[in-house]
C-alpha cells in the first residue's frame, strides 16, 4: 500500500514483476508530484525543536497510555501506531543511541526523536512498516505544532 500524508492511498496489486514495477513507479510519481516538497519542508523543521527531558518523559508516558484510552478520547488525538515494544526501544535509545540520543542536558531534538521512532519501526512487520513510518512523521509534526 502506498500512503502519503495528504491521505492518498493506493493499493499495489500485481500478478508479475512488470505490473509490480509499474505500480511502484506510479506510487513514486504521485509522491514526486504531490508530497515531496511538503515532506522535505516538514522534515527540515524537526531539528529546530527540542523536548526537555521532562517533556520527553511526559510524551512517552502518554504514548504508552494511548492504546488503553477509550475510543471516544482517541478521536480527538492524532493516531498513534507504535506499540509497547517500539516505545521501549525509543526509551532505551533516548539514553544510549550513539547518534540520536539526548543531549548532555537531557534535551532531545525532534529530528533525533523522529529517528528513534524510525529506528524502532525497523522491527515492524512489513505490512505495518510503511504506515508506522508515516505515522512517526505525523506524530513528530504534531509535536512541532504544540
Amino acid at each position: 500500500m502506498c500512503i502519503w500524508s495528504d491521505g492518498y492511498t493506493g493499493t499495489i496489486k500485481a500478478r508479475n514483476i512488470t505490473e509490480l514495477m509499474k505500480q511502484i513507479f506510479a506510487c513514486f510519481a504521485y509522491f514526486a508530484r504531490s508530497g515531496f516538497e511538503n515532506q522535505l519542508t516538514l522534515l527540515r523543521q524537526f531539528p529546530e525543536y527540542y523536548l526537555t527531558e521532562s517533556q520527553f518523559v511526559t510524551f512517552l508516558g502518554r504514548t504508552k497510555l494511548y492504546q488503553y484510552l477509550p475510543s471516544q478520547e482517541k478521536k480527538g488525538l492524532p493516531e498513534f501506531m507504535f506499540g509497547e515494544n517500539q516505545l521501549s526501544m525509543v526509551a532505551r535509545d533516548y539514553l544510549a543511541d550513539a547518534d540520536f540520543s539526548r543531549t548532555d542536558t537531557g534535551d532531545i531534538s525532534l529530528w533525533n526523536l523522529y529517528n528513534l521512532f524510525t529506528g524502532a519501526n525497523k522491527m515492524s512487520y512489513i505490512d505495518s512498516f510503511l504506515n508506522r513510518g508515516l505515522n512517526a512523521s505525523q506524530v513528530i509534526h504534531h509535536l512541532t505544532e504544540s
